[in-house]
């Protein structure tokens, strides 16, 4: 994935393969099993180091309901 960012906090938890997540200042190495959690505007990418899966989700921000 090219280097992008997200407006929720995001969590990756590797399921399978070997990755590295690309950040402003490091790079981090997640084998399967971990979980790697970024707060909302973290600029990243993902490298698949070999073939991988990963469960991505991102909790967007509250937004105030129009009534």
């Amino acid at each position: 994935m090219n280097e992008h960012q997200a407006e929720g906090r995001v969590s990756i938890h590797h399921l399978l393969g070997k990755i590295l997540i690309h950040l402003p200042d490091q790079k981090v190495g997640l084998a399967a099993g971990q979980l790697l959690v970024m707060d909302c505007g973290v600029v990243h990418d993902v490298e698949a180091v070999e073939e991988s899966a990963f469960l991505l989700t991102i909790a967007w921000p509250n937004r105030a309901s129009v009534s």
